[in-house]
């Protein structure tokens, strides 16, 4: 070894005690606390959303279609065309013939479109609903003809 080498031993030997150390922080258990509560997260949104698929394929299998159910609109529908049929000899002004008219025809246009649609399915509720309407619209023009009755 050479002098310089020895001196600069012997210095940091001398000085030991003062010399700083300096010591990366330990974070070794903030990183495994941070990468356990991510796998918990983790965990309970795997949870939370298989709970949420169970629940929606339970809720799917044991749909009642009650509130969905054509059935009622029809009977509904039934019972106003007997109604309808019944005020029919009814004379109305040739404004409100006109008007009955082309509810007819938004009326045979309906059926064509229930024709093609499922019976349960939503558009052929929402079908019937519109065709009893369209029928209680009948039936209040010729129970009460008036010529401002929006179309």
């Amino acid at each position: 070894m050479n002098t310089i080498e020895q001196q600069i031993i012997n210095h940091i030997a001398a000085h030991e005690h003062e010399i700083p150390i300096y010591q990366a922080p330990d974070n070794i258990n903030k990183i495994w606390s941070k990468h356990k509560k991510n796998k918990r997260l983790r965990f309970i949104s795997i949870a939370a959303s298989a709970l949420i698929f169970g629940l929606t394929l339970f809720h799917v299998a044991n749909f009642t279609p009650q509130a969905n159910t054509v059935a009622p609109w029809i009977a509904k529908s039934q019972q106003l065309e007997r109604d309808l049929a019944q005020l029919t000899p009814t004379v109305l002004q040739m404004n409100e013939q006109q008007i009955i008219v082309s509810w007819q025809i938004h009326l045979a246009l309906i059926d064509s479109e229930l024709a093609t649609l499922k019976p349960d399915s939503f558009a052929a509720v929402e079908r019937w609903k519109t065709r009893s309407q369209l029928l209680e619209q009948m039936i209040t023009l010729y129970q009460q003809p008036t010529t401002t009755l929006s179309v």
